[in-house]
């Protein structure tokens, strides 16, 4: 296959490449979000972020010299409030919808944050 304007030489067309794209199942062309690192000056892909790398913090109240409320939303309304508890030892435990099923939003849980259900990052998501 000759040059591509001054680029080295591709064993696959573009054409291959988005037919190899293409899934059958949901008809649709499933293509990959790439962005440019420049620590590394390459490529990487775009990842959804997961765990708590997706919540944004709306609110902090420290409630008492031990205890501290944090509350996070991610983009969608999905809320997570944390309890730092530092009354004997650091314990940071964390309330959802999952362990709050009553509390569909995060204003609601957020005013209501003191008697929320409160469990390990395990059991809360």
């Amino acid at each position: 296959m000759p040059s591509r304007q001054g680029k080295p030489d591709v064993s696959r067309t573009e054409q291959a490449v988005q037919n190899w794209s293409f899934d059958e199942d949901f008809q649709v062309l499933a293509t990959e979000n790439l962005v440019y690192n420049p620590a590394t000056g390459n490529l990487d892909r775009m990842v959804q972020p997961s765990g708590e790398a997706r919540f944004g913090t709306n609110n902090i109240d420290e409630a008492s010299s031990t205890l501290t409320y944090v509350g996070k939303e991610d983009k969608d309304g999905v809320w997570v409030i944390q309890k730092i508890d530092t009354s004997s030892g650091t314990s940071i435990t964390y309330a959802t919808q999952t362990n709050n099923p009553s509390y569909t939003s995060y204003s609601n849980a957020w005013t209501n944050r003191a008697s929320l259900t409160y469990s390990a990052y395990k059991d809360a998501f």
